[in-house]
């Protein structure tokens, strides 16, 4: 049998003291934890408590790490949005403890999934804007009218998504187009000018 695993979210019961007590740990660590049980449907999981949280840029090693410690070898996915593996009959009960274990240890960083603030909405406007513009344009691609950087932030706030410069692309060839930018452009900024507080 063979999975994709996607997304990047913790998993769980109540939290212990190290997860109130590690820096970074979501506040909702206990719900997010319970909901990833859930999702795996584990009646009964594990104890498990944080060990470190971890950045967007490395979950997924970190957590492909975790696996084969536990037994399982995964790949990163073609997109690199997931973990793939194949699974013999019988295991999916045991991987999803495990997936539950290494997604419990090692969660996201909780400034992923905090609202940004007015200056991370500025690097993402201007990196939308300026180098990946760029990079569309040269690739032959004609990049969306960027909006001004209030109207940028309405639209962000108002749960309408974020601009980007192929918001013009035909949706029925956004998937190819985004995907062929991908292997020539970076898509977004590094973690690490838009994420101060992270590392």
């Amino acid at each position: 049998m063979s999975l994709i695993l996607t997304g990047c979210s913790s998993s769980g019961t109540e939290p212990d003291e190290d997860a109130r007590t590690l820096p970074g740990v979501p506040e909702n660590y206990g719900e997010l934890m319970a909901d990833r049980a859930e999702m795996l449907g584990l009646e009964n999981p594990p104890k498990v408590a944080p060990i470190r949280v971890v950045t967007r840029d490395e979950y997924y090693s970190v957590q492909q790490s975790c696996l084969a410690e536990l037994g399982f070898q995964t790949e990163v996915a073609p997109d690199a949005d997931g973990l793939t593996l194949e699974l013999a009959d019988g295991q999916f009960e045991a991987y999803s403890i495990a997936d539950y274990t290494c997604s419990g240890q090692y969660p996201l960083h909780k400034a992923y999934r905090e609202e940004l603030s007015e200056e991370q909405l500025r690097v993402y406007f201007d990196w939308n804007r300026g180098v990946l513009s760029t990079c569309m344009s040269e690739l032959g691609h004609q990049p969306s009218e960027p909006p001004s950087f209030p109207v940028f932030v309405e639209e962000y706030r108002a749960g309408r998504g974020m601009w980007t410069p192929f918001n013009n692309v035909p949706e029925g060839f956004f998937t190819e187009t985004v995907t062929e930018l991908s292997k020539h452009c970076e898509l977004e900024p590094k973690d690490e000018a838009v994420f101060t507080s992270v590392g």
